[in-house]
């Protein structure tokens, strides 16, 4: 092995370690920032600890007051897209769509809906569960601070507890969210700022986001809503609802095309993986599910003459 080599082998020795701790009980996060602080990407780390977990959120439906629950939160959803006229929506960081699942599901025909996670195994197990609910969404696996949708190219742009990990990027995420969106955010996430102190301790224990307000002010529109979210299952990590109207916003195309999470420029379908000629990287689609992410994409700049 030549010297600096051992950088390629970083991702999977986090990943050795993390199963190591998740065997044992442990909070991955936590302990991947208490014990190896500053050499791995915070969302190397998120994506690894919410993949050991996966499946876990569906099993956790089989609690007869989770299910009412998730219906309650996926109702209340619904009715907020609907009055605000929304004709397509898509939730960032979906996980194994236990929320998205009884969104669309209370919404019906009248919203079509698509999401994206950065785990594979939770955006699997949302196809699944998506399928067995009867629910049609468009999967894929992206990072939340690049997100590969063209500008406006939603009606809004929805998140459930998804960016609470992300402490430390609110400004450069909920801009990504935005430029996304063509019309609104909504957003349901915990809010420090109206917490307890309890509930402000907890939250800057697990670096989670805080300012969400503060920061939507600085984005070209207006915060039309902001209070309390009444469906909290942790009452140490209770959650408001904001819901920021783009200012100037209008429908998107009827199209729903990815583009580059690098540049984005257009995707072409080569030999069933998508293709962005202008960059000469490949984004491979595993298990049926395309992995827009730059660091999963393969150099291949002459693809399209195989393909």
């Amino acid at each position: 092995m030549q010297r600096g080599d051992w950088k390629l082998l970083r991702k999977s020795k986090l990943l050795l370690k993390a199963i190591d701790w998740f065997g044992q009980g442990e909070n991955v996060v936590q302990m991947a920032r208490q014990k190896l602080e500053g050499e791995y990407r915070d969302q190397d780390i998120i994506e690894i600890a919410y993949d050991l977990q996966a499946g876990s959120y569906i099993a956790n439906l089989t609690d007869p007051k989770m299910l009412t629950h998730k219906e309650e939160w996926g109702q209340r959803i619904a009715d907020i897209l609907r009055s605000l006229g929304v004709s397509s929506a898509c939730e960032a960081g979906t996980g194994e769509a236990t929320t998205l699942a009884f969104i669309a599901g209370a919404a019906g025909s009248e919203v079509t809906f698509s999401g994206f996670d950065i785990s594979l195994s939770r955006t699997l197990h949302a196809r699944d569960f998506l399928a067995r609910n009867g629910v049609e969404a468009r999967l894929f696996c992206a990072d939340i601070l690049r997100i590969p949708l063209p500008d406006s190219s939603v009606d809004a742009v929805i998140t459930n507890h998804s960016i609470e990990p992300n402490g430390g990027f609110e400004r450069p995420l909920l801009e990504e969210l935005f430029r996304v969106c063509a019309r609104y955010l909504v957003l349901v996430e915990p809010d420090y700022e109206r917490g307890t102190e309890e509930q402000k301790k907890r939250m800057r224990e697990h670096n989670y986001v805080r300012g969400i307000a503060g920061h939507l002010e600085h984005l070209p529109g207006r915060l039309r809503t902001y209070e309390g979210w009444p469906l909290n299952v942790n009452p140490h990590n209770k959650a408001s609802l904001f819901v920021f109207e783009k200012r100037d916003g209008t429908r998107p195309s009827s199209e729903f095309d990815f583009v580059s999470p690098v540049n984005r420029r257009p995707l072409a379908e080569v030999g069933g993986e998508l293709f962005c000629a202008s960059e000469g990287l490949v984004y491979p689609t595993v298990l049926g599910i395309p992995i827009l992410r730059d660091e999963c994409a393969v150099v291949c700049t002459q693809a399209d003459r195989f393909g």
